[in-house]
């Protein structure tokens, strides 16, 4: 369990540092990391998914590019692949990562998160890399503990492999 935290806090720090850096969008950002973190099981290039969701789409301040690409990633661990079959972990993950969000910081939409830039510091970066490297942790959480309800889990095992474990 150790390792889980470790490889939680380590997403964090990346997702972060990513944005912070200014070398991904905050959708970008979160999805790139969770993929890196689950031993990329789709090529890097999966981050031209997100690359749109910035600024809550295409900078027009709807809904927050760090909780959509969380959803996102939640779709790479528990999305369907084929036409009419089930995902029964994603929904559930869906909304707990939505929920979390809007508990955490108050709202889902980008210009209202913004708008306030006392919370998080001057600068509106500061805010948003804080909500962009905290929302990758609690994806990588919720991947962690939805994978955990089944077994044996392939995600799971990959998350293994990835820390290292097996």
């Amino acid at each position: 369990m150790e390792n889980y935290k470790e490889k939680i806090e380590e997403v964090k720090a990346r997702a972060f540092d990513l944005y912070a850096s200014d070398q991904f969008v905050c959708s970008e950002a979160v999805l790139y990391t969770i993929n890196g973190a689950l031993g990329n099981p789709f090529p890097a290039g999966v981050v031209k998914l997100a690359s749109g969701f910035g600024g809550g789409i295409g900078t027009r301040g709807y809904v927050c590019g760090a909780l959509t690409g969380g959803v996102m990633a939640l779709g790479l661990a528990f999305g369907r692949t084929e036409a009419g079959s089930s995902c029964p972990k994603l929904l559930p993950a869906t909304r707990d990562l939505l929920d979390w969000f809007t508990q955490s910081f108050g709202s889902s939409c980008c210009a209202e998160l913004t708008k306030e830039r006392v919370t998080f510091g001057d600068n509106e970066s500061d805010r948003c890399s804080f909500m962009t490297g905290e929302t990758a942790a609690k994806t990588m959480e919720l991947i962690l503990k939805y994978e955990k309800m089944s077994s044996p889990g392939l995600l799971l095992q990959r998350v293994q492999q990835a820390l290292g474990k097996i």
